[in-house]
């Protein structure tokens, strides 16, 4: 036997169990659950699903609308606006004029559109005409039409005494206009030149109201 046989027989199981190491650490990675190579350490972790925790919202508090500024309807007739007994003071040949409308654009046709009422009283002799409107629009309309009376017609301090009572005249026309606690009164006659020519009537209407 020469000296290189116990050589190989030294080298042989050596090769042999270094195999053996190299096909043990392949089946490790083959047969590693579910069929992939263990996660490095460098590997990110698996994220669960984030549960957000919901803040607590505050709930609004609803708060009540400003009630809404209305007209108040006038639940006067015409002999209640000014009666029998005050048309037959002013004059004794008056009464209810049975053909009376309102005209388009008049101040009358604005009262009515206020939820107002409107009358009219004629001569039976002489064709003297009275028209009677009276309405209590809400604040803002009060104080508009006061506000377009200032600007069309002249102040007057003798139509009615109460606190605010505000009154006003345009001899053009003929017609007085009254705001006193909400109210908004028309006075016209083709008859009126004068402020004092409607005091008695615009007094007799200031006292009839509610």
């Amino acid at each position: 036997m020469s000296r290189l046989q116990p050589l190989l027989r030294r080298t042989i199981p050596v090769i042999a169990l270094g195999a053996a190491s190299v096909l043990l650490l392949s089946a490790c990675s083959v047969f590693f659950p579910g069929g992939t190579t263990p996660p490095s350490a460098d590997s990110a972790s698996p994220t669960g699903t984030a549960t957000t925790s919901a803040t607590p919202t505050e709930t609004a508090t609803a708060t009540s609308a400003p009630p809404t500024q209305t007209a108040v309807p006038i639940a006067l007739a015409c002999d209640q606006l000014w009666t029998s007994d005050q048309v037959y003071s002013f004059n004794p040949n008056f009464g209810p004029n049975p053909s009376y409308a309102t005209a388009a654009g008049s101040l009358a046709a604005q009262v009515i559109t206020a939820s107002g009422v409107a009358c009219g009283w004629a001569s039976q002799s002489d064709g003297g005409r009275v028209e009677i409107a009276v309405a209590k629009p809400s604040p803002d309309d009060y104080t508009l039409y006061s506000g377009q009376a200032a600007e069309k017609s002249r102040v007057v301090p003798t139509y009615g005494t109460d606190a605010g009572t505000t009154g006003y005249f345009s001899a053009d026309t003929g017609t007085a206009q009254v705001f006193t606690n909400g109210y908004w009164i028309v006075v016209d006659s083709n008859m009126f030149q004068e402020p004092g020519d409607a005091e008695e009537i615009v007094a007799d209407v200031e006292k009839n109201l509610p």
